[in-house]
């Protein structure tokens, strides 16, 4: 099982990359390096931090594959608001780690990520809503959520408005 959000693209192996990987055993499921459809210093610096953020975490996502098996022994996606993704990357690389499987990332292919919300709200918009925001996500970061569900409709949601 491949999934990809609905306005990303995956590179032409992709496919047969994820079935060597779990056709070998050794791999619960995993995700995909990220890189965008275009780029400008903004959008480069963006996929910057996700790179370190995936290489920290080693909670590669965008592109999920597993085996539908798998997916369902962890519930499928975690439901939340935001970072979805990253939770069900988490969930899987837990399980694979039970199963005594890898959570593992493509290494010749990967996600062509949409650019779709910089095109319309302009190439710095995450940096702009970061340094907006840096209040709320510094309090957030000690445990004051009050102005987070705010942050996050304005991150991932109203940003076409």
């Amino acid at each position: 099982m491949i999934t990809i959000d609905c306005d990303n693209r995956m590179t032409e192996g992709t496919i047969r990359e994820v079935l060597g990987r779990l056709n070998s055993g050794k791999y619960i499921g995993g995700g995909a390096p990220i890189r965008f459809e275009r780029y400008s210093f903004p959008i480069w610096a963006n996929e910057v931090l996700c790179r370190l953020g995936f290489w920290i975490t080693g909670a590669y996502c965008g592109i999920f594959w597993a085996e539908k098996s798998t997916f369902d022994a962890i519930g499928g996606f975690v439901e939340k608001r935001a970072a979805e993704d990253i939770a069900t990357a988490v969930r899987l690389r837990r399980y694979g780690k039970k199963e005594g499987k890898k959570y593992g990332c493509l290494k010749k292919n990967h996600l062509i990520n949409s650019t779709r919300k910089y095109d319309r709200s302009g190439d710095w918009l995450y940096f702009r809503l970061a340094f907006r925001n840096a209040g709320a996500l510094i309090r957030a970061a000690f445990g004051d959520s009050s102005d987070y569900d705010k942050l996050i409709d304005e991150m991932f949601y109203d940003y076409n408005n």
